[in-house]
């Protein structure tokens, strides 16, 4: 896979370059079954792909103790962790819905700093997107205003197949390729210009 190769190449003492102009088209899934499908075989992989060059890490690599170690590992970690965060949004709500039928006041020094929490967090969120319009030169309102709302439904999917992944990288319990079912319906707008000539992608040390 492309994640195997790219830290391949960077352990073999070889500089990896982007090629900023470069596009790539695709298709995303448009069944649910299809997507925890897809996630689960990424997860897994990079799960895979992060042991076998573990060894990057002892070396002193940028590519391990950042990628491996933060992009993969942390994000693993954070993501498995994500069900507790949810837990207690649940028994917020129903601190608040308790409150209510007693007439009793809503607010309360816990409650405060669990929304304070949480509304924090979503915060974190909408200012990753801001720096991704930033660094892509380009601004969707509709893309801005859908990032808090990406924290009920979305973000459980994704905490789902990383626990799926990770039991099976415990367990030794692999998953097929089951790549996904290809419909055409993507409909691309956009100009590609023959712009790569002469780029390199790798370069020798």
């Amino acid at each position: 896979m492309d994640a195997d190769l790219t830290l391949a190449v960077h352990r073999a003492g070889y500089r990896v370059a982007m090629a900023e102009k470069a596009r790539a088209f695709t298709e995303a899934p448009e069944k649910l079954g299809a997507f925890l499908s897809q996630r689960l075989r990424w997860t897994l992989g990079m799960l895979q792909v992060s042991w076998k060059h573990r060894k990057a890490i002892s070396e002193g690599r940028p590519v391990g103790y950042i990628s491996i170690v933060d992009a993969i590992w942390f994000s693993v970690l954070t993501t498995i962790l994500s069900p507790i965060v949810d837990l207690i949004i649940v028994i917020l709500i129903g601190v608040v819905a308790s409150r209510l039928m007693m007439g009793q006041p809503i607010m309360s020094d816990g409650v405060v700093v669990i929304m304070v929490g949480f509304f924090g967090l979503t915060l974190i969120d909408v200012l990753n997107t801001l720096a991704t319009f930033r660094f892509e030169k380009r601004f969707s309102l509709a893309l801005l205003v859908l990032t808090p709302l990406l924290r009920f439904g979305y973000r459980q999917l994704l905490y789902v197949s990383t626990l799926r992944a990770t039991w099976r990288a415990i367990t030794g319990r692999l998953t097929g390729w089951n790549k996904l079912e290809r419909s055409g319906a993507m409909n691309a707008k956009v100009q590609i210009k023959p712009a790569l000539a002469g780029c390199e992608l790798t370069t020798r040390r």
